[in-house]
Parts: structure tokens; C-alpha cells; sequence
């Protein structure tokens, strides 16, 4: 069973720059119980041009229920 979920933004962001204008994304995940329901934030993307920052809050698309505990053991 695949247990990743899909990750959706919770809000849009834009940005303006020139082409060719590096863009920096990071992720920063939050700390998780091991049940993750739908619209609970999971991770904070940080969009960097230029001078310009940007926050993002990343939900889960669908819940995922707690690992079972025969998962858990297989995966020590």
C-alpha cells in the first residue's frame, strides 16, 4: 500500500521577475501526529526572488490514517 499522500497549497502566491531570475523553493515540514487529516497543515514552502519571500502553507490532499502496527515493525 502506497502511504504517501499528495500535497496541495493551501494559498496561491505570486511573484514577479526577470527571466533567467533564480528562484529558491525550501520546505519545511511540520511535526506530525501519526494520523494526518485533510486540510491539516503538514510543511511551509518558502518561494525566495530576488529580494522578494513568500510563504506557503502545504495541506494534504486527502487524510491518512495511522500506520498499522504490522507496518510499523517492517520498517524498523
Amino acid at each position: 500500500m502506497d502511504r504517501r499522500a499528495r500535497r496541495v497549497a493551501a494559498t496561491g502566491v505570486a511573484v514577479t521577475g526577470w527571466p533567467g531570475t533564480p528562484v529558491t523553493v525550501t520546505v519545511t515540514p511540520r511535526p506530525l501526529a501519526h494520523a494526518i487529516r485533510a486540510g491539516q497543515p503538514v510543511a511551509q514552502a518558502t518561494v525566495t526572488i530576488g529580494s522578494q519571500v513568500r510563504h506557503i502553507t502545504l495541506d494534504p490532499g486527502q487524510a491518512a490514517p495511522a500506520p498499522s502496527v504490522r507496518w510499523l515493525l517492517t520498517r524498523l
